[in-house]
């Protein structure tokens, strides 16, 4: 799977976090690409789809005060949650 076609799959699907209705697009988690994760790839298990609104949560680019790093807590324990039936419903 490449760039392309991950964007493509999550165009067509809901944020796993916050579920608003799509487009989403591709998030790399658990590996962050720019964290030391260049090489982090485009398989179903390197990452999942969200809003953008839950991307920037995510990647902490939402502010610094207590409630956005509440936040980003938050939407990091939905998509923990939420990721084992992503990985398995796109790698079987």
């Amino acid at each position: 799977m490449n760039h392309r076609e991950a964007t493509r799959i999550a165009a067509r699907e809901d944020c796993m976090a916050c579920n608003f209705p799509y487009p989403s697009e591709p998030c790399h988690y658990p590996r962050h690409r720019g964290m030391g994760g260049k090489s982090a790839g485009w398989e179903p298990q390197e990452w999942v789809a969200l809003c953008r609104r839950c991307h920037d949560r995510l990647d902490k680019r939402n502010g610094v005060g207590s409630t956005e790093r509440y936040l980003s807590e938050v939407t990091r324990a939905l998509i923990e949650k939420a990721r084992p039936a992503w990985i398995r419903r796109w790698t079987l």
